[in-house]
């Protein structure tokens, strides 16, 4: 492999070729992506030279899981070519993009061997060791756990058969102050130890919440991986040995409450997006692996103007939804005056694989349901709640005093390690926040503190006690809880705290499980949705991607053939044109097959392409059904601005002229799009 200038020089520097991500991010021409569309091309272009041309540079003409799939193959191209020996070895600086504190190491060895690697511990944390558990003579290894705003010192080790170092080799590896450098902010995370400092560094993941990024820390605070992009404001969903659901922020499709993230990535944390999800409604708040390996999520009936208050499962390796089952179904009328009168937020699982514990936040319960026979089995919930109701009868029997009662709780999930647990008992973890805003009720008692809970139930007898709770920081929203055997510790995770005057946005209180005291507190200026204490998984990161996966999973909903709307007339008038048009606020914009409209919320709620040849396709938001228009009730949401999607893989082959409607007026775009199969 021939070096370029800069790389020599970073050689000379850091002891190794050093590149950026261009190496491996090559720009492929409308042609050349087509085999990853059906074999179609999209060409853009616009209706007037005087207007500019649709930026690329949020977005693209590629998506997310076609530019790993670029990377994948470079990468294979380049160890592939490589020459043997230390000598030749190439590292790339965050190869992928998204992750941003790696580097991937390149090299080739003459015997089988693997190659690990040691971070230098700095700023209090302990160095770190990580790497290959196999052995080979081509090595491809994700070096994650770096340091931020620093040039990280790394002991690059060569282990033979028996694990004898045979070669180690110092590197420096440079890492931005990716705060500053991205989200301009710095994470002030701080942590209080009244505990012996543990010998052993513990990891963190922290992501979702309105600004706070998406990252891992670690037992001193250090932030050692970095995502250079926001999710959904309900953070990452982990799956299984470090791989996790990454729901899009920004591209949406319109509802009667918050808009929802129909694109969702299946991804590492070395940044690979392993394949995409659509989902014509969309995901919410979290998901849930289940033994066939499919999984289940919240996402919202939709067409009945209720959100957030169903759970689809969903078949991971297609993307199609096997199955659902609807909060209307299962509760009296009574409860469903809101759109999101239940607003499920967490999943869990039971042993078997039909049946789920739910947190319905908006009615203060959680309860068990069984999916294929719709049916609601028992309810954890204040009985006065439920007085007079066809549900009274499944709420089960408080065993003891329960004062006070838990109120618009989160992440309600079953606890499989409760020490010295009743094998007759099913065990529950949960955040109680404490507040009654979304639905007052008589015997709420006070604001001010919030409670880190667990709960157990006798199924066989039909009732539940109260085993643990913890006081803490009161976090009005959002937040979890976690209990680690190793350390006999449980986790209040306190996501987004009403008072944040003195800077404090959120909080992570680590508490003795047996005695109560808190031992540890770890202080964030941003709020979050979520903490989980985490493991690195060396595989899910280094194993290559299978080239022949899907990378497109599930379906968007489909644009349809229509009649020329009749406001669709000659010479429209184009952005700044009208003054009902704010032209500032409304963008343009293509995700693979997909053309994109960036606006806010409902304003643009039509979009429709105009063929040469006269027929007309359309993606109309504002119709639902025939007898159900789109609207939004929650005023703050209607500011709220995102893209929306026109997905063209079923719309023939021609060239469309593209307008939208923006409230009750039809405008033009300027932009022409020609397909070609």
């Amino acid at each position: 492999m021939k070096h370029s200038f800069k790389a020599t020089l970073k050689k000379r520097l850091f002891g190794i070729y050093t590149y950026g991500s261009e190496l491996v991010n090559p720009q492929l021409t409308p042609e050349e992506l087509a085999k990853y569309y059906g074999g179609r091309t999209y060409i853009y272009n616009t209706t007037n030279k005087g207007l500019s041309q649709m930026s690329l540079s949020s977005i693209g003409q590629t998506t997310h899981a076609v530019r790993t799939d670029i990377c994948e193959r470079e990468i294979e191209k380049i160890l592939k070519n490589l020459d043997t020996g230390w000598a030749a070895s190439v590292l790339i600086i965050s190869p992928f993009k998204a992750s941003v504190l790696t580097a991937l190491l390149l090299t080739k060895t003459a015997s089988p061997s693997r190659v690990r690697y040691t971070v230098t511990g700095i700023r209090g944390s302990k160095d770190f060791t990580f790497g290959e558990e196999d052995f080979s003579t081509a090595h491809r290894v994700p070096i994650i756990g770096l340091f931020e705003n620093t040039k990280n010192d790394v002991i690059i080790s060569i282990e033979d058969e028996k694990t004898h170092t045979v070669n180690s080799y110092p590197i420096k590896i440079k890492m931005p102050d990716v705060m500053k450098e991205y989200y301009d902010i710095q994470l002030k995370m701080s942590y209080s130890a009244h505990d012996v400092t543990p010998e052993e560094e513990h990891f963190y993941e922290v992501s979702g919440g309105y600004r706070g990024p998406t990252c891992i820390f670690d037992s001193h605070a250090n932030v050692r991986v970095f995502f250079s992009r926001k999710p959904q404001y309900y953070g990452i969903y982990p799956l299984e040995k470090g791989l996790f659901l990454y729901p899009e922020h920004l591209l949406k499709r319109p509802t009667f409450g918050a808009p929802l993230s129909v694109v969702t990535h299946e991804m590492d944390w070395f940044g690979r997006y392993h394949h995409t999800y659509y989902h014509p409604i969309g995901y919410h708040h979290n998901a849930a692996l289940l033994p066939d390996g499919n999984f289940l999520t919240p996402s919202s009936s939709f067409y009945n103007r209720h959100v957030e208050n169903k759970v689809i499962k969903i078949d991971r390796e297609t993307g199609e939804e096997l199955d659902s089952i609807c909060m209307d179904d299962l509760f009296d009328e009574k409860f469903q005056e809101m759109l999101d009168w239940a607003h499920v937020n967490c999943i869990s699982p039971c042993d078997n694989p039909d049946e789920m514990i739910l947190s319905l936040r908006n009615i203060h319960a959680i309860i068990k349901v069984n999916m294929p026979e719709k049916k609601l089995l028992w309810i954890v919930a204040n009985k006065e709640f439920f007085k007079g109701t066809a549900e009274e009868d499944l709420v089960l029997d408080c065993e003891g005093d329960f004062d006070p009662w838990f109120f618009q709780q989160h992440s309600a999930v079953i606890m499989k390690n409760f020490p010295n647990a009743d094998p007759d008992r099913l065990y529950i973890t949960f955040y109680d926040n404490h507040e009654a805003h979304r639905r007052p009720v008589d015997w709420f008692d006070k604001k001010g503190t919030a409670y880190g809970m667990i709960i157990s139930v006798d199924e066989k007898n039909r009732s539940f006690r109260l085993e643990k709770r913890f006081p803490t920081s009161y976090a009005i929203t959002r937040a979890n809880t976690e209990y680690d055997e190793k350390t006999n510790h449980f986790f209040t995770m306190d996501a987004r705290l009403e008072d944040q005057s003195n800077g404090i946005a959120a909080d992570m209180r680590i508490w003795d499980f047996d005695t109560g005291e808190m031992v540890r507190e770890y202080t964030i200026n941003q709020d979050f949705f979520a903490i989980h204490q985490i493991d690195f998984d060396y595989d899910s990161m280094a194993k290559p991607l299978d080239p022949k996966r899907r990378l497109f999973r599930g379906e968007l909903y489909n644009a349809k053939k229509c009649k020329l709307p009749e406001g669709i007339i000659p010479d429209l008038p184009t952005p700044g044109k009208d003054p009902d048009y704010v032209s500032e606020r409304v963008r343009y914009n293509r995700y693979g097959d997909n053309f994109l409209v960036w606006s806010v919320d409902q304003n643009v709620n039509r979009i429709v392409l105009v063929g040469d040849n006269g027929e007309c396709y359309d993606v109309n938001f504002r119709r639902v059904t025939k007898d159900l228009t789109l609207s939004q009730p929650i005023k703050k949401l209607r500011d709220n601005c995102y893209w929306r999607f026109m997905p063209l893989k079923d719309v023939p082959a021609g060239t469309y002229t593209v307008y939208v409607r923006y409230k009750k007026k039809y405008y033009s775009t300027t932009k022409v799009i020609t397909i070609k199969d």
